[in-house]
């Protein structure tokens, strides 16, 4: 015996309930992609920093670290740098110390926070990609 298939066919006013309540469940849980940077209050704040919680590399790139993780962020997007983070002030890679988060004098007279290698030399981290599909490298100069 084949069983009736009745098939929904909505009212403007159902369709739209519908889409309304699809669409409060989508922003409840955080669906719709947004893109927005991750605020200042997630990263570490540098004391006596002009540049607060951004720490610039040779390049003069702006990266951040994340409160929760310790992880390095290119706070431009907060693309995490797995495998690089900072404890304390030290840069470990992997657990090892790379270098650190040193205070410098930047080109305008003011007291901003950079990244140095271990050996003294200044550090570039040259990030390609977005994301999980994300890549980096570092350079001591």
């Amino acid at each position: 015996m084949l069983a009736a298939h009745r098939h929904f066919n909505p009212t403007p006013r159902r369709l739209a309930l519908s889409l309304c309540a699809c669409a409060a469940l989508l922003a409840a849980c955080g669906g719709g992609g947004d893109d927005a940077p991750v605020p200042d209050e997630e990263y570490i704040s540098w004391t006596n920093s002009v540049n607060d919680v951004v720490i610039k590399d040779w390049n003069n790139e702006s990266f951040a670290v994340r409160k929760d993780t310790g992880l390095i962020a290119r706070y431009s997007d907060d693309t995490l740098l797995l495998g690089l983070r900072v404890s304390g002030n030290s840069i470990l890679y992997n657990g090892t110390v790379v270098g650190r988060v040193t205070y410098v004098v930047s080109t305008l007279g003011n007291q901003i926070t950079d990244f140095t290698c271990a050996n003294g030399l200044e550090m570039d981290i040259a990030v390609t990609g977005t994301g999980n599909a994300a890549t980096w490298v570092y350079n001591c100069r």
